[in-house]
Formats: C-alpha cells, sequence, structure tokens
C-alpha cells in the first residue's frame, strides 16, 4: 500500500483520478508551476488571512509545492511568489476524509474523486483545537483537476460572513530532483 495520502483515504477511487492528480499525490515530491491569487479587503478578511498565513496577491507568479512525508501524513510546503505557508495533512477517522492544520486553523475535508477530478467539501472547522459551529466555518471551495496534461488546483476561502479571505489557482508540474 502507498504511504502517500491521497491513495491510502481514497483507496479504489484514487484510480479514477486525472493522470496529473494521481502523479502529483501518488510519486511527486516537488512541483513547480504559476499561480494567481487575490486577497480579500476586508477587515476580517486580512486579520483571518494574517492568521493563517495565507499567501499575498499576485498574477501568474512562480509557485512551487513540496510534499513531504511524515509520521502519519505529509507535509504541505507552499511557496508562492516568495509567500511560504505550510499545512500538514493526516488521515481522519471518516473514510475519505483528511485533516488539514496550519497555523491555530483545524479543517477536515472529504475528498469526492472521479474522472474530471478531485472536490473537497469541509466537515469539521477548528481553531486552537476547538471545534467550532457550523455557522461561523469559513466556507471553502477546492479542486483539483487536468489541463492540458498539468495539475491544476483552483482554491477559494470566504469567511463565514462571505468575505472574499483569498481565492488562488495555478498549474504545476512535478519536478525531477
Amino acid at each position: 500500500m502507498s504511504t502517500r495520502l491521497y491513495p491510502v483515504i481514497l483507496g479504489a477511487d484514487f484510480a479514477q483520478l486525472p493522470r496529473a492528480v494521481r502523479e502529483a499525490h501518488e510519486s511527486a515530491s516537488l512541483m513547480r508551476g504559476t499561480v494567481t491569487v487575490e486577497r480579500g479587503a476586508s477587515l476580517i478578511s486580512r486579520m483571518g488571512g494574517f492568521l493563517a498565513g495565507l499567501p499575498k496577491a499576485c498574477v501568474n507568479a512562480p509557485c512551487e509545492v513540496r510534499f513531504t512525508s511524515i509520521q502519519q501524513g505529509e507535509r504541505w510546503t507552499r511557496n508562492m511568489n516568495g509567500s511560504v505557508y505550510v499545512s500538514t495533512l493526516t488521515p481522519a477517522p471518516a473514510p475519505g476524509c483528511f485533516d488539514e492544520s496550519f497555523g491555530l486553523y483545524g479543517f477536515r475535508f472529504r475528498i469526492d474523486a472521479n474522472a474530471l477530478g478531485a472536490r473537497f467539501a469541509l466537515v469539521r472547522h477548528t481553531v486552537c483545537g476547538v471545534a467550532l459551529p457550523r455557522l461561523v466555518w469559513p466556507r471553502i471551495t477546492t479542486s483539483e483537476s487536468e489541463v492540458g496534461g498539468r495539475y491544476r488546483f483552483d482554491v477559494e476561502a470566504r469567511s463565514f460572513t462571505g468575505a472574499l479571505m483569498v481565492r488562488y489557482s495555478g498549474e504545476l508540474r512535478p519536478v525531477n530532483v
């Protein structure tokens, strides 16, 4: 069995994903490409983005994602035009789910995989380890797909008020190191 996170979580459903998405989560340790980041302007968006260490705004800027295996999961180090943020992903006790943590925040996502790619549904949110009621969860939309043979990611996070916190999207290719 693979030691990478997505194949373990998805099991047989992992094989449904497009080749570029499978490659990113099965064998790539470093991927490079470009990213466009938009940041929200409201006070709550700026504060939340600062506390979470979200990337700064940029357009078609260099992007690098490093996947590092750690005990029971993976560490993702994202460098988006010099803005670096790191998260830790581990399998969740719920089937098809993983927990992601960075800074004060923790999220549980369910992965829905098919031949077009993967979509993620937020199913739990914590701050400092305390579960928050759904009413105050951020609204996060995340997907992974393949475009022109490249791995494509699209992420949007809005505060519970609906204010944009961050939106980023880009394309990556594995780097042989």
